[in-house]
């Protein structure tokens, strides 16, 4: 029988964690915008204040920031974790994956594959389970139609590559001897691209959860994994992958 792994903690850890991190670059954002308003940029400049590190008012925003990028750090290992589980759960289906389900981590750390990989196995993952549903005949043809659509995936991942890379860059010219007003007009933009990811990726998350909880009870089993006797539904408590 098929030993699916609940997701359901995984999933509302990460979701947690995403609702703080939007709720930190909200603050953030506000910050910055305040900031940038209050700021006489010419004073700065006749006072020899030519680096955004150098501008004192600009320092309140790092109190955020850094909280921040601490969370963003435990959001990547939640987010690995609920991805790799839903992949291997892909395959306990029956399905064959295209990659091992360990590929669902490591996918995240070799660099150019980091780029189109993550994609591929979500959207492997949304395919299987919507093909699982219409094997069960759960889906009418205008679900079908629905569920088709590759929509919260595309989004998810555009907005994930731009904000990632918005994001290097204006770390990296917040080091160098650019004019602050330049600076901060960026790193304004930056927050405005995390918000939209962030939100991108609670969408994803709540989602596709929504259908692997169906793909579970497609499968007969308790998607709480309550009766994981009967179900061979593995909970949480059980072995970890």
């Amino acid at each position: 029988m098929n030993s699916l792994k609940d997701n359901t903690q995984r999933a509302s850890q990460l979701k947690i964690s995403l609702y703080v991190f939007l709720g930190l670059s909200g603050l953030l954002f506000t910050v910055l915008v305040k900031e940038y308003l209050e700021t006489d940029f010419y004073a700065l400049e006749s006072n020899g204040i030519f680096s955004i590190l150098d501008n004192y008012t600009y320092r309140f925003s790092s109190i955020p920031k850094l909280a921040a990028y601490v969370l963003s750090i435990a959001i990547g290992v939640l987010f690995i974790l609920w991805f790799r589980r839903g992949y291997y759960n892909i395959g306990q289906l029956g399905y064959k994956t295209e990659y091992q389900d360990e590929g669902a981590a490591s996918a995240w750390f070799i660099p150019i594959i980091w780029w189109i990989k993550p994609y591929k196995i979500m959207a492997e993952m949304h395919r299987s389970s919507v093909e699982f549903m219409d094997h069960k005949k759960m889906l009418d043809d205008q679900q079908r139609d629905h569920y088709k659509s590759l929509a919260y995936i595309n989004g998810w991942w555009f907005f994930y590559i731009a904000y990632s890379v918005v994001s290097n860059i204006s770390n990296r010219l917040t080091l160098q001897d650019i004019d602050p007003e330049s600076c901060m007009l960026l790193e304004i933009f930056t927050q405005i691209m995390a918000l939209i990811a962030t939100w991108q990726a609670i969408k994803l998350i709540k989602t596709y959860h929504n259908i692997e909880t169906q793909v579970f009870k497609a499968n007969n089993l308790d998607a709480f994994g309550i009766k994981t006797e009967e179900s061979g539904f593995e909970t949480e408590e059980e072995e970890h992958i």
